[in-house]
């Protein structure tokens, strides 16, 4: 099932219902920068599906009761990020993100973007305080879907006690990347012979599922922004979770200011829109099916190795400028996503660990 852009007729017709105010311009612009995403869809076709054998017919069954959860509780005083990396902002303002196992750090209570993708994680000023503040965050709350069988451990304990003899893997693919900056692979080849200077058992690895890790992520991050954070007023539906009525109904106001939308929200909500118009989810099943496979490559690396060590972005963050034009504001978009979708454990080293170090137009805000 071949996917193929919208007409500048179809995609006006997409704004009109969303009250997005597009001139042709506008409209030629997001073509142009559509067609990155519909081939990642057409990549995603052309993979195998990832089905279970039918064992035992189906009935039609009863939709159970929601349940509800009068013990909300709410953090103050620590950073706890939410997404596909708590380590993006922190990669752009050179303090520590540290993006833990999905599902170790409830997201009760914390505003998704796409379920199966958000990772709640801590972003500190020092790898201490990262173990410290994890600490606290991490457990289960028995409300959060996305935590199954969760285990904690004394974090700060295993500050100091040093990495020799650990198993590293330097992710080949993790540096063929399209579009890399060469200087931030340089960087992080630097950082393994750090480690295999301070006793790690540096050696190479090569998983090639890597390298369509970002197209499989792509449909389930765009469907499944604009259906749970816009569509779904911020929180989505169908599943057992805490919904904060309060901001559900804050947030379903966008509608009436759409034009005041980030440029990388409009894209992921046109796109979005006219996906699920022309094809519905078949696009966000299959790449959600197809994780599983991902996941378990990635598995079976990660049982060979305590670290798997490869870039965890492309290129150095730059500063904004402003105006910018859309194409700037949208930079490389989702293609950057390389990490596995889903539950999965993902080790982030901070590449800069002082201003000084920082790479040119690095700038904190």
């Amino acid at each position: 099932m071949a996917v193929h852009r919208p007409t500048p007729q179809q995609l006006q017709a997409v704004a009109n219902r969303l009250n997005l105010s597009l001139t042709d311009a506008d409209v030629r612009s997001f073509l142009g920068l559509f067609q990155g995403q519909i081939d990642a869809d057409n990549r995603v076709d052309q993979l195998p599906d990832n089905l279970p054998p039918v064992r035992y017919a189906r009935t039609p069954g009863v939709r159970p009761l929601p349940e509800h959860n009068p013990s909300n509780a709410w953090y103050g005083k620590s950073t706890v990020a939410t997404g596909p990396l708590a380590g993006m902002p922190a990669w752009f303002c050179g303090i520590d993100g540290m993006t833990p196992t999905h599902g170790l750090v409830p997201d009760t209570g914390v505003m998704p973007i796409e379920v199966t993708v958000d990772h709640g994680g801590p972003m500190t000023a020092t790898v201490r305080d990262n173990a410290l503040l994890l600490e606290v965050i991490a457990g289960a709350r028995g409300d959060d879907p996305r935590q199954f069988d969760v285990r904690t451990q004394p974090y700060t304990a295993a500050l100091g006690q040093g990495i020799a003899g650990r198993r590293i893997g330097v992710v080949q693919e993790g540096f063929m990347q399209g579009n890399a900056e060469a200087v931030v692979n340089q960087k992080v080849m630097a950082a393994a012979g750090q480690l295999r200077a301070l006793g790690g058992i540096v050696t190479e690895e090569s998983m090639p599922m890597h390298l369509i890790a970002g197209a499989i992520a792509t449909p389930i991050v765009v469907e499944g922004t604009t259906q749970t954070m816009l569509h779904g007023d911020g929180c989505g539906t169908s599943r057992r979770d805490l919904y904060v009525t309060s901001l559900m109904d804050r947030h379903r106001n966008w509608r009436q200011r759409a034009d005041e939308l980030s440029e990388t929200t409009k894209l992921f909500l046109l796109l979005g829109t006219h996906r699920r118009e022309q094809h519905g989810s078949r696009f966000y099943g299959k790449a959600s099916n197809t994780t599983r496979r991902l996941r378990a490559a990635d598995d079976a690396e990660l049982a060979r190795h305590d670290l798997r060590l490869m870039p965890p972005r492309r290129s150095r963050p730059r500063r904004c400028r402003r105006p910018a034009r859309r194409v700037k504001r949208w930079c490389r978009g989702p293609s950057t996503c390389g990490p596995t979708p889903g539950p999965s454990t993902i080790s982030t080293i901070r590449p800069w660990p002082s201003r000084a170090a920082w790479p040119t137009g690095c700038r904190c805000r």
